[in-house]
Parts: structure tokens; sequence; C-alpha cells
């Protein structure tokens, strides 16, 4: 049922084994397409990765000195707040940056899924949805959902899927979801909230699912396989067989 071959976008294939003398895991390497951008020097760490932290922090003050000069009305900063609000609710308490999946990941994605037969996938934390429409171009067969607690990217994403038959946008918590319900669970979260989703999915997902993890690890836990994009944050694709 699940994809086990290659596609000319992989660069590299390997097998290892964990400590625990598991079946073993497998590291592959891909190509993401869209991913290699020309990016300044001072911009980059090591080659690899762009230190977006840097021009952030340097143009913090002359901001607020620029907006201090220019005397904004107090429901300007009022407008703003909400604005964060509606798109960083959730923030605070999951500690999960909203952040993106890029085209070249969800293609990586899409070649994990299944070739024949129906699934069910749910993105947990999915904003406003573009990933499942990629995966729903490219696995006709398969059901799409996201779930997303934050109330902007949760509206503009049930806009645009209100009419599509395969894929939909829930809005709520994701730790509310019944796991056991989908074939393939994926999540781009941060390392904090990766222990208590690895024992949610631990105790609701089905023999057989797979559970698929962007960039953050299981502690002390190794995936089945590892799949590296080469795209300019050097992602993985982290796979667990449950």
């Amino acid at each position: 049922m699940w994809s086990q071959v290659p596609t000319p976008g992989w660069v590299g294939t390997g097998r290892t084994q964990d400590g625990r003398g598991a079946e073993g895991n497998t590291r592959r390497q891909f190509f993401a397409p869209f991913g290699d951008l020309d990016v300044p020097k001072g911009f980059v760490k090591n080659g690899d990765a762009i230190d977006w932290w840097l021009p952030i922090q340097a143009l913090f003050v002359p901001s607020i000195i620029l907006a201090w000069r220019l005397d904004f009305p107090p429901s300007l900063y009022l407008a703003a707040f909400v604005l964060l609000w509606l798109v960083f609710r959730s923030n605070l308490r999951d500690r999960v940056p909203f952040y993106l999946t890029n085209r070249g990941t969800w293609l990586a994605v899409s070649e994990i899924l299944p070739r024949h037969g129906a699934f069910k996938f749910v993105d947990l934390g999915c904003g406003w949805g573009g990933g499942l429409a990629v995966l729903a171009k490219q696995c006709k067969s398969g059901e799409f959902l996201g779930v997303e607690s934050a109330p902007l990217p949760f509206l503009l994403g049930w806009l645009s899927f209100r009419r599509d038959a395969n894929c939909r946008i829930r809005f709520g918590d994701f730790w509310n979801e019944d796991l056991g319900c989908y074939d393939v669970v994926y999540a781009f979260l941060s390392p904090a909230p990766m222990p208590r989703l690895w024992r949610k999915a631990r105790n609701e997902m089905k023999p057989g699912s797979l559970f698929i993890s962007n960039t953050f690890g299981v502690p002390d836990l190794p995936p089945n396989e590892t799949l590296t994009l080469q795209d300019v944050r050097a992602a993985k694709l982290l796979v667990w067989r449950m």
C-alpha cells in the first residue's frame, strides 16, 4: 500500500540500525523544488541556514523610533494587536510558532503516501491549509484534514476548501483529535510538544499507520526513516511506523 520506490528527486539512500537493534532506520535525501534560493551572504550561517533573527533584531529599535516619530493613533496599535492575536493565539499555550511548510516539503511528503487505495491524512496545526491542497492534487485517493486553532488562518483555509470533496479544515485544538481515525499523521510543531504528542500518537494510532514530523524528533526514539531535503533549511522528515 505504501510507496517505497525512490523518485528521480531522491539523491541518496542508505540504511542503518538504531541502538535497540530494531529493524533499522532509512535515511534518504530529496531535492525540494523551489528550494534553491539566492541568499545574501549576511543572511547565511555555516552556508546552509538563513538567520532571519539577525535582520529582525537589527530593525527592531529603528522601527520603534520610526513609530514614535510618526505618532500613530492608539487604534492602529489595537488593530495590530488583534491581528496578531487572530494569527498567533495558540502560540503561548502550545509553544509552537506559526511557521508554514514549504511546497517542496509537501511534495516530499506526497512521496511517502499510499499510491493505491483510500487513506486518511491529518495535518496537526495546518495554518490555512496550503499543504493539504498540494497533497490532494498529488494523491487523488486520499482524504485530507487539517486542524487549526488560530482563527484567521482557519477562516482563510475554510473559505478555500469549503467546496472541496477530499480537503477540509476543522477549527479546534489538535490535542482533542482522535489520531486513531487516520492512516497518516503529520506535524510541524516545535521541540516542546513532541514528547506529549508522541505519547498521544502511540496510544491512539493504529498499527501500520505513519507518524511524520517535520524537523523535530521524539527524545530517545530514532525514527524508522529520515528524509533529508535539499532546501535552504536542510529540513528533515522523520517517519515512524506505528
